[in-house]
């Protein structure tokens, strides 16, 4: 049952329908979007209200500082869980043991270099946006971010082994132990060619090498320990076995690179004061060198030896004068000489007009 409304508020409702089936433009733009226009969802849920692929880095250092408890309890249970208790299968290993694939260890350090080739991309996708950055040294995440994928699949699944029989079917005979030893030889040389990049890239930051020098040590004792180095196993306590550094390791490799996304982020923002740049002394080639002395030989201009050491003065520029603008004969200078008489100093300038009026009067007398 439908009551009767007034006549003025049924004209107001014929008007806006009228108004609506016209599709007045203006109207149409100011009007907000209600939940019908949306699919039924609210303004929350358009694209500018989503969160940002950067809103994922942390950024507050008590969020770090909870992060970091969480992993030390995680590394710290599966310590726990491989000396004191067993889950054992079908073929007898133990699923609580911290090393071998299939592990709940073996997939906690799979999602850790997961979460590390993540942020590695967060970095490369904020730092190709550096103005200075002219030789492309952005790209090295790129590649870091191949690597903890290899990384996370070669932990998970120990896939090298499938590649060990594939080489067993070629006609070269390579043995297991030999094998074993190429395996290591080719990490420990990946190792060192991505340890020493990574520590150029994040030079400038304490917090992110914080995080680096565990790395380091840990990844260093695991291919120590590979190599059976007899110190290290005797100088090593008993919980720090291959496995345990393997955890610490790759924990401590995914708070680096997170780090640096960290950090990156706040450079990007202008949150972080800018380095100071070292002047640098700037050799010129020796054609540009020619080519100056050249012009400066046509202008009658003595040279004046410059120093090793450079300071940087602020000074306002003084255009050549007219005398400046002639040579010897009295003609006029081109354009490229006047552009380099122009970077001459005030008083290397000002030396040789003097030097120059000497010598017309010593000519004229």
């Amino acid at each position: 049952m439908q009551f009767r409304r007034s006549g003025q508020r049924d004209e107001r409702r014929r008007r806006a329908l009228i108004e609506e089936a016209t599709g007045d433009s203006e109207q149409a733009v100011l009007r907000p979007l209600s939940s019908v226009d949306q699919g039924g969802y609210s303004a929350a849920a358009l694209r500018e209200n989503q969160p940002r692929l950067t809103d994922l880095i942390p950024q507050r250092l008590r969020t770090w500082l909870l992060l970091v408890l969480l992993a030390g309890s995680a590394v710290y249970g599966l310590h726990f869980g491989s000396m004191h208790g067993t889950l054992t299968d079908t073929g007898g290993a133990n699923r609580l043991s911290l090393e071998g694939p299939g592990t709940l260890a073996a997939w906690f350090s799979s999602a850790l270099l997961l979460v590390a080739a993540a942020g590695s991309g967060m970095v490369y996708l904020l730092r190709r946006h550096k103005v200075d950055d002219y030789r492309g040294r952005y790209r090295f995440w790129g590649w870091l971010v191949a690597w903890c994928v290899l990384a996370s699949l070669e932990t998970a699944t120990e896939i090298h082994q499938s590649l060990q029989g594939a080489i067993a079917t070629l006609p070269i005979a390579i043995s297991a132990e030999e094998f074993r030893w190429g395996w290591l030889i080719a990490i420990l040389l990946g190792g060192l060619v991505l340890g020493t990049r990574m520590t150029i890239e994040i030079r400038d930051s304490y917090w992110t090498n914080c995080f680096w020098m565990p790395t380091v040590a840990a990844y260093t004792m695991v291919m120590l320990l590979q190599f059976e180095i007899a110190w290290v196993q005797s100088v090593l306590a008993a919980p720090l076995t291959s496995g345990m550094l393997l955890l610490i390791g790759h924990v401590t490799l995914a708070g680096t690179i997170w780090m640096e996304a960290r950090q990156v982020f706040r450079e990007a923002q202008g949150m972080v004061s800018p380095k100071k740049v070292k002047l640098k002394q700037v050799h010129e080639s020796v054609e540009e060198a020619e080519e100056f002395a050249a012009v400066v030989k046509k202008a009658g201009i003595e040279t004046v030896p410059v120093e090793d050491e450079y300071e940087l003065l602020e000074e306002v520029e003084e255009p050549v004068a007219a005398d400046d603008c002639c040579d010897e004969d009295g003609q006029e200078l081109d354009q490229q000489a006047k552009r380099i008489l122009n970077k001459q100093s005030r008083a290397d300038r000002k030396r040789a007009r003097r030097q120059r009026r000497k010598e017309r009067r010593r000519e004229a007398a």
